[in-house]
């Protein structure tokens, strides 16, 4: 604490510009801090925070915020893995109003034929987006298939935007762009009844990780074509997962054996789904409520178009309350989100927003 007591001193003498109060067992920010509105590096490191106050959000030429060792049990963790100014930002929307986030990225891999398209069709009946044959089989996902599906449970209104990423090895090179950490679950699926797509389970683990190694996002590893094997061979399977993956990856919550035939084990599968989301920390986290505006704008929007210059984004922002300089962390978060795809290029500065295919 003498660290602290001298940099309050040192505010006394003249503008601020570096703050190191790391190491001093802190459970909240010294107001103090607030007042030095010209600190371009500070230094909060292992300490004890929970919280990031929005009176955070006052320090706008901050240039650089150390975190690390932190519990920031209440804060989001795709929030204060950011720069020092999305964080800010962040704190400083915070601040005006704040909500619980009830949407979630429903992230489908696996290898082509496994069973993706058919799960997506499970669980939104009228949002599948695969063709049938003429024999009733659904045809390989080309590329990515969006869909929205809603539940309520516990007396959350859940909004899940489902990915279907098709599993043909011509579409791996692309989905690394699409693949997110951040608020998002993984159902990483494999056909039971073919090796093959076993082994590739591995691969999906590991793309699944390359985003955060460190905090991988949570999986649920679903085995298709439960009907075609007997008990024994059942038992084999699940032995051999958790020799191979669930030993290894501790970010594997559940195992789920299913039929999509049959629809055997279908319905625990979708409950596993939201009592997993519903365990996450994030979805217990605030987020301003300008952002929960901005999120409903532009899935409105997309119901008609699927591209928006940079222009028209910015006005959508303000218009939900967002100051000028509060917008880029804004577009962040809602392309972590998967609301929008975002390309932030001098040549060429424009947003994707996703649109349902009917």
């Amino acid at each position: 604490m003498q660290r602290a007591a001298a940099h309050f001193d040192a505010l006394e003498k003249g503008p601020v510009h570096a703050i190191d109060i790391s190491h001093c067992r802190l459970a909240d920010i010294p107001s103090f801090v607030f007042d030095c509105t010209t600190v371009e590096k500070l230094d909060l490191s292992h300490n004890r925070l929970n919280f990031l106050t929005p009176q955070l959000g006052v320090l706008t030429a901050l240039k650089t915020l150390k975190l690390e060792d932190n519990p920031l049990e209440l804060m989001p963790a795709d929030i204060t893995q950011r720069s020092a100014a999305d964080i800010t930002s962040f704190l400083r929307q915070l601040s005006k109003k704040s909500e619980k986030w009830n949407d979630m990225k429903l992230m489908i891999v696996g290898d082509a034929a496994v069973g993706k398209t058919s799960l997506v069709r499970y669980l939104i009946p009228r949002g599948s987006r695969a063709k049938l044959d003429a024999t009733g089989n659904t045809i390989s996902t080309d590329g990515i298939d969006i869909a929205d599906w809603s539940v309520t449970a516990k007396g959350r209104d859940l909004h899940f935007s489902v990915w279907d990423f098709g599993g043909q090895v011509v579409f791996y090179p692309t989905h690394q762009f699409f693949l997110s950490s951040h608020r998002c679950l993984y159902l990483i699926m494999f056909d039971m009844t073919q090796e093959d797509t076993f082994y590739r389970v591995d691969y999906w683990l590991r793309q699944v990780r390359v985003k955060d190694v460190l905090s991988p996002p949570t999986v649920i590893l679903i085995a298709t074509h439960f009907d075609q094997v007997t008990e024994e061979q059942a038992r084999a399977v699940y032995k051999r997962i958790g020799e191979c993956f669930t030993s290894i990856h501790k970010n594997i919550c559940h195992v789920c054996f299913v039929s999509l035939k049959t629809k055997e084990g279908l319905e625990a599968l979708q409950e596993k789904i939201v009592d997993t989301v519903l365990s996450m920390k994030v979805m217990n986290t605030l987020v301003p409520g300008s952002y929960l505006l901005l999120n409903q704008r532009i899935k409105k929007l997309a119901a008609s178009q699927n591209t928006i210059n940079w222009t028209t984004l910015e006005s959508i922002c303000l218009d939900c309350s967002l100051e000028p300089e509060d917008i880029p962390a804004a577009v962040n978060f809602m392309a972590d989100m998967g609301t929008l795809i975002h390309f932030d290029d001098e040549r060429y500065v424009s947003s994707m927003i996703h649109q349902e295919k009917n």
